[in-house]
């Protein structure tokens, strides 16, 4: 697992989504857009979310405006 990697958190110290652009306008996100990416099936052994091996769907995370 790369999850606790110093070097990688300080290069993404947040996760990320990368996208093909015309899918990401698909489901209604652009640059730098906030998503929610949902699959409920986790790795039995790990108990993690298994993104990288299974389909899930992305929603975009509508933030209030800020005031």
């Amino acid at each position: 697992m790369t999850g606790r990697s110093e070097g990688l958190d300080s290069r993404e110290p947040v996760p990320i989504v990368e996208m093909y652009p015309l899918a990401a306008l698909d489901v209604g996100a652009g640059e730098g857009d906030e998503v929610r990416v949902t699959n409920p099936q986790l790795d039995p052994y790990a108990r993690i979310a298994a993104f990288e091996i299974s389909a899930v769907r992305i929603e975009p995370v509508h933030l209030p405006a800020a005031v």
